[in-house]
């Protein structure tokens, strides 16, 4: 594992798939199941939804040693003192870095090996190789980068890399694994199991038996 950071199996939250009402049950559920990281995604929120359940789902992490991250929302991850992920079109590292100071997780979409600026590698926590393969559950995205793509990404950093997107059963996650990520980030294959934690479970033991056999 590279750095401090657990990124094996990052879960992102969809509105549709975990409901304000069963969002806390939901990445539980995935948390027990080996979740090492959660992305908290609900654009459809308003500013202070959005604010209590990052409160919410923050405190029922802490004690599980999973930090939380906010996708996009800057000005949410300050307020409550939790981490922020970041996409291309979205504000810099470098000043969420800026705002969030040093401690803070800081992810980054990256969509293009030769796209990545040195002072933004940087600032960020960990790259999330974006989209692997297509994914029904985020539309506006580059063309997929397929396996290698994520390993031209792997070969440009050594900073903890997620393959995202697509990833929808053990053997993909594996084989994102095996070109070169140290984790998956996914949304359907936890949240839209009749079975989070038993999902989870499964993607988990995929991911570290393919970090088992990954070259160092």
């Amino acid at each position: 594992m590279r750095g401090t950071l657990d990124v094996r199996l990052y879960v992102v939250t969809e509105p549709s798939l975990t409901p304000p009402p069963r969002l806390i049950e939901s990445c539980l559920a995935a948390v027990r199941g080996g979740a090492t990281l959660v992305q908290l995604r609900d654009k459809q929120a308003t500013d202070d939804e959005l604010l209590l359940r990052a409160a919410q789902l923050r405190d029922v992490l802490q004690p599980h040693g999973v930090p939380l991250v906010v996708n996009d929302r800057l000005d949410v991850a300050r307020k409550v003192g939790i981490g922020v992920h970041v996409g291309v079109h979205d504000v810099a590292p470098v000043v969420a870095r800026e705002v969030l100071g040093p401690a803070a997780v800081v992810g980054w979409s990256v969509e293009d090996p030769e796209r990545m600026p040195p002072e933004q590698l940087a600032a960020s926590s960990y790259l999330a190789a974006s989209p692997v393969w297509v994914t029904p559950t985020k539309t506006d995205t580059a063309h997929p980068l397929g396996p290698p793509g994520v390993a031209a990404i792997r070969r440009a950093t050594d900073l903890p890399l997620v393959g995202i997107g697509g990833i929808n059963s053990p053997e993909r996650a594996a084989e994102v694994i095996r070109a070169g990520a140290d984790g998956v980030a996914v949304v359907s294959a936890v949240f839209g199991a009749d079975d989070p934690q038993a999902a989870a479970a499964r993607l988990r033991a995929a991911v570290d038996e393919a970090l088992r056999g990954a070259t160092p």
